[in-house]
């Protein structure tokens, strides 16, 4: 989960990792001091809706995959901190986020969560037991020299060998890098942000291997796409669909392509103009969530 309460959510700081030069700026979530009880209502806002997620009914075919399994093993919630301290959902997708880079800041700020009295030990433990599955697991993306979250690779180094797509072969249905075979793929590249070249490469890749193998399978990406929550009725998911040629404009609502990723194309305040210009073109409208103006913080303590 995460929560987008200001402009300011993200740092870009230049930070230095094994995997990045010093010059590159990387965003770094933003801290913010909130008592254990109010996030524990946010953590069970967050598992309703993932189980609504996960109870619908997908396709057996998207985005030219075959759907690998009953459930995505991956989900992100994006979630906006709005009045009255509550949350709304901006956005779910299937894809591996920065998982390692979340528990490690947990520790620099010793937070000591236990989101449903599950420890930050017994967290990090799961995820790594569900990404590695007991084998050698290889990371990859399509740029690492152009990740602006690169650090997760850096975070993810103790248990995966961080890999660009393009240096990356399927073999004997393994995968193999620089003279290793690995038995695991950690997919970090998303098909509709990549190049047409780099979306070749993926689907040749994992053409002739078990899906099994692939924590974060791009089939999930588009299966499981921002218009999946037009299906979803809760008290937590604002109100959104598809933008039609018949669908009239409405005030008050945000424009966003269905397949857009890392806020690309999202449009706050669409005028007419805008709204009729992504007709029939995969595109959704979504109501305009009315984000918190300030976090409430526990009594007597800054920041």
């Amino acid at each position: 989960m995460k929560f987008l309460y200001n402009d300011w959510n993200y740092w870009q700081r230049k930070i230095n990792t094994n995997i990045h030069p010093r010059t590159r700026p990387m965003l770094l979530p933003s801290p913010v001091l909130v008592e254990n009880e109010r996030i524990s209502l946010w953590v069970n806002d967050a598992y309703r809706i993932l189980k609504k997620m996960c109870a619908l009914k997908l396709p057996m075919h998207a985005g030219g995959f075959e759907k690998p399994s009953d459930q995505p093993d991956c989900m992100t919630l994006d979630f906006a901190l709005c009045q009255n301290d509550e949350i709304e959902l901006v956005e779910a997708s299937a894809f591996p986020n920065i998982n390692m880079l979340g528990f490690e800041l947990e520790t620099i700020f010793n937070c000591e969560l236990r989101l449903n009295g599950v420890s930050i030990a017994e967290r990090k433990k799961h995820f790594k037991d569900v990404v590695t599955n007991g084998k050698r697991v290889l990371m990859i993306d399509s740029d690492l020299f152009a990740q602006l979250t690169a650090h997760e690779f850096s975070c993810c180094e103790e248990f995966a060998t961080i890999a660009s797509l393009k240096s990356v072969l399927a073999k004997e249905n393994r995968y193999a890098y620089n003279g290793n075979y690995y038995n695991r793929l950690y997919n970090r590249v998303i098909p509709f942000d990549a190049s047409p070249k780099e979306s070749k490469q993926l689907f040749e890749l994992l053409e002739n291997v078990n899906a099994s193998s692939i924590y974060g399978h791009p089939y999930w990406r588009y299966a499981l796409a921002k218009q999946a929550q037009n299906n979803i009725s809760d008290t937590n998911v604002p109100h959104s669909f598809n933008i039609t040629k018949d669908t009239p404009w409405r005030p008050n609502y945000v424009i966003k392509p269905a397949y857009g990723y890392g806020g690309k194309g999202v449009n706050l305040t669409p005028s007419r103009g805008d709204w009729n210009a992504v007709e029939g073109k995969e595109w959704l409208a979504q109501r305009t969530i009315q984000s918190a103006v300030a976090v409430h913080t526990p009594k007597g303590t800054p920041l």
